[in-house]
């Protein structure tokens, strides 16, 4: 039987915090094992899409509801990709699209649709045919307000900030930049949520 949404979340929370490495094409994977879901012999995200019996196709991934899984098709062998939507509306992702080395992470919708040959197809509910249980007593969700998202990206900056430390305590030159990288994208969707403001 599957975790709830909730507990499934909080499992791919501390894979976050911890910094599990997903490794490239493994999103599905992870993301079941979050869920605690059996595997339904699909190779692939996009195979899983197919497979799914509650699609709901869509071509903007604003479009997916808060505790809803989101497909994407295509990607280098055609695996596709899978991310989940959280109770706030927020999307974790295992990985993005050039990570080799990635770990689940929070991303901006809008940047879903830049990823190379990966194209968003729609959500569902359902992950490789299981349904993780929803909270039985839920209040409609509301949008996070511009407050929350800007302590949200300032508080992943500063543990960032954090992060490049320690790698460049321990002369990890590739991981710092990595991480100089990510503070640079944080900073420039801070600035971006600032002008919509």
């Amino acid at each position: 039987m599957p975790r709830t949404f909730l507990d499934g979340l909080a499992a791919i929370r501390r894979m976050a915090a911890d910094r599990v490495d997903i490794g490239a094409g493994n999103c599905k994977l992870r993301t079941r094992e979050a869920f605690a879901v059996p595997s339904n012999g699909t190779p692939g995200a996009s195979a899983s899409w197919a497979a799914a019996p509650d699609q709901h196709p869509s071509s903007n991934p604003l479009d997916a509801p808060p505790l809803s899984f989101g497909w994407m098709t295509g990607g280098g062998q055609g695996h596709g990709h899978v991310v989940v939507v959280d109770e706030q509306g927020d999307i974790w992702t295992p990985g993005g699209p050039t990570d080799d080395d990635a770990w689940y992470e929070t991303t901006a919708a809008r940047l879903l649709d830049r990823w190379p040959n990966l194209r968003w197809v729609g959500w569902t509910r359902s992950i490789d045919g299981q349904y993780p249980a929803l909270p039985t007593v839920a209040a409609p969700a509301k949008p996070a307000s511009q407050t929350n998202r800007y302590g949200a990206i300032a508080a992943a900056i500063k543990a960032l900030k954090v992060a490049r430390g320690v790698a460049a305590a321990q002369g990890d030159t590739a991981d710092r930049k990595r991480i100089g990288r990510r503070i640079i994208a944080l900073r420039k969707d801070y600035r971006e949520l600032r002008r919509r403001a």
